[in-house]
């Protein structure tokens, strides 16, 4: 699971409490409130090192980059999604778009459509993917 959204972050705490009954699927959690996709990568080299692929890659970010110019999201998200790709070939890779929450004004609104349309076609491209 990688991202920046507080969801992540407060299922891994309450993973690490052991108030979660135990699956039979491991869930490695690369993320951290407030990161963005140029954070990314940095959060997932280690796995990457060791050749610790997952199974399903599950990426959850993006909202922290609204504030930055709409080429500069697309230039950092085109190359992570290639870096995971080929850092994961047979991983299948599941964007979660950023979801509309209080605050945005209609111009935020609309950068985050076309950041989740831009990042569904690029994961899409990858083959093994989901959105």
């Amino acid at each position: 699971m990688c991202g920046s959204l507080a969801t992540p972050y407060w299922a891994s705490q309450l993973y690490i409490t052991g108030n979660v009954p135990r699956l039979t699927q491991q869930v490695a959690w690369h993320c951290y409130k407030g990161a963005g996709w140029g954070d990314l990568r940095k959060n997932i080299e280690m796995a990457v090192l060791f050749n610790n692929a997952p199974n399903v890659a599950v990426i959850n970010m993006g909202g922290n980059d609204l504030k930055v110019p709409l080429k500069e999201i697309f230039d950092i998200m085109r190359a992570e999604i290639r870096y995971l790709r080929d850092a994961w070939p047979e991983a299948i890779l599941i964007l979660v778009d950023i979801l509309e929450r209080g605050g945005l004004n209609r111009q935020d609104v609309r950068k985050m459509k076309r950041v989740n349309r831009f990042g569904r076609m690029g994961v899409s491209s990858t083959g093994k993917s989901d959105y």
